[in-house]
């Protein structure tokens, strides 16, 4: 289901991007901007004042964030890939329960033929990673950006933070240009993009949280299983969420707050925090925790405390 979403948005915005057109002079800029010097710098405003919090959500949002890639083992787990066939699983809702490795295998780091078997499977999740994270961030973020450009233009500092009305202006510029129809294409490939974003992340959460309770009380119990606990917890997260939306809808001026645009700015401080947690974990666990064979060379650790810091 993920994947038919990812596959309908890019069309859609590729589409209202080809017909509104895209004036060459904003792809050198778009193309100067990607590379050193500019890279790091930005509009003084953006720096601060009422305009700050906008960059804030714009860097925590830039990219799957920790909580996601903390979750890609889990996922991997459940869809069997690769090493994680000999763990068990949460065998879908339909599914039956599968026994879950509480202690996993251990191979001789110093023995040829597992070391080049676990290296061959870093390399498949390097590309996987590679194809499914970073170069369709970069094609969603050039296309959105292009859109941006080509509909709005740049330096609307009125629109900072704003993101229903400037989404809502789009539409309407789309729609002058060539009719109701592209409005609906735009629109349609806007709602493709949160939905899956926010399937994903209710899907994330789900399972880190399952996975902690399980761990640390469900695998004591016949009672709660690894799919129990998932089931349990992907129920609490989607009824707190219609409850939000329903306070949003009949709570009037009292609960203005829970509109998206402020909920997504509160977001944002929460989100930039996990990601720098995890880069730290994960950058402790790999250096001193794993036996140097299996460890990351030297410029991946230094890659990751450089991005962090960024």
């Amino acid at each position: 289901f993920e994947i038919a979403l990812v596959l309908g948005f890019f069309p859609l915005l590729a589409l209202a991007l080809l017909v509104v057109g895209i004036l060459p002079s904003d792809v050198l800029d778009l193309l100067r901007g990607a590379v050193p010097p500019p890279v790091g710098e930005a509009p003084a405003a953006l720096l601060g004042g009422d305009q700050f919090p906008t960059l804030l959500i714009a860097v925590a949002y830039a990219g799957s964030g920790g909580t996601l890639l903390l979750a890609q083992s889990l996922w991997l787990r459940d869809k069997g890939f690769g090493m994680a066939a000999y763990q068990g699983r949460i065998a879908g809702v339909r599914g039956k329960n599968e026994p879950v490795s509480r202690t996993g295998f251990v191979f001789d780091s110093d023995a040829h033929q597992p070391l080049a078997r676990f290296r061959g499977w870093m390399r498949v999740a390097e590309r996987e990673l590679l194809v499914t994270f970073v170069l369709l961030i970069l094609l969603s973020v050039v296309i959105t950006s292009m859109l941006v450009t080509s509909t709005l233009g740049t330096g609307n500092a009125e629109l900072a933070g704003r993101l229903t009305e400037m989404v809502a202006r789009q539409g309407e510029v789309l729609r002058e240009s060539a009719g109701a129809w592209l409005e609906i294409v735009f629109l349609l490939g806007g709602s493709f993009v949160l939905f899956s974003t926010q399937l994903a992340i209710v899907d994330t959460v789900t399972r880190i949280t399952g996975t902690i309770f399980y761990e640390r009380y469900g695998w004591r119990t016949r009672f709660w299983t690894v799919k129990r606990t998932f089931l349990l917890f992907l129920t609490l997260m989607v009824l707190a969420s219609m409850a939000i939306i329903a306070a949003s809808w009949v709570g009037g001026e009292a609960l203005e707050g829970l509109q998206p645009d402020f909920l997504v700015l509160i977001a944002g401080p929460f989100t930039i925090a996990s990601m720098y947690a995890f880069a730290i974990v994960v950058g402790v666990v790999n250096a001193r925790r794993l036996p140097r064979p299996l460890s990351p060379p030297g410029w991946k650790r230094w890659g990751m405390v450089s991005v962090s810091y960024t």
